[in-house]
């Protein structure tokens, strides 16, 4: 059984967001949306526009902090973005309790790096205290790379997946970004 799933059965997992949190929703790109619209239908089920506000846009900046005009510009004061609609309890709407409904080639990017991340050229993670992989990954000294064992992947995979987030936003991807 994938990590992922039993994660689903157990916690509320990554793809939940508490009410409040919702800066936390990572936006989906016109790309990710039109792969998505191949195999769940039309965007309107699935896709609702969100307002950029200061705190989503601090934290756009904070997961690309070498791209703040690219950010600045994609995503302006006022302006919306896209993002996957929840449930009334916070769970994404391609939650089930088998993990995500979605095959792994039509998540959306960030969904299919989720808890690893790049900065600066170095893997991370996002802390998450629901996140059953982090947790297995915590008991040992080297967390980041016991993540990649336990999502079966390595840093090339990782990286690419990263490249095709910079892509589908158009971000210029900076010396030393990643």
């Amino acid at each position: 059984m994938y990590i992922c799933e039993k994660c689903a059965k157990k916690n509320k997992t990554c793809c939940s967001v508490e009410h409040g949190k919702d800066v936390s929703y990572f936006p989906l790109s016109e790309e990710e949306i039109e792969r998505l619209e191949t195999v769940a239908g039309p965007r309107e089920k699935y896709i609702t526009k969100k307002k950029n506000t200061a705190a989503f846009l601090l934290q756009m900046n904070r997961l690309f902090p070498k791209n703040a005009k690219d950010i600045n510009t994609l995503f302006p004061v006022d302006g919306e973005h896209n993002h996957l609609l929840v449930d009334d309890s916070g769970s994404c709407l391609f939650l089930t309790d088998k993990g995500c409904s979605l095959e792994r080639e039509n998540r959306p990017y960030y969904c299919n790096l989720y808890p690893l991340w790049l900065v600066f050229g170095e893997l991370c993670s996002f802390s998450n205290p629901n996140c059953l992989a982090i947790a297995q990954s915590e008991k040992n000294d080297d967390d980041v790379e016991k993540l990649l064992e336990v999502f079966h992947k390595d840093i090339a995979q990782v990286e690419e997946e990263f490249d095709k987030i910079l892509l589908a936003w158009d971000i210029e991807k900076k010396i030393n970004l990643w």
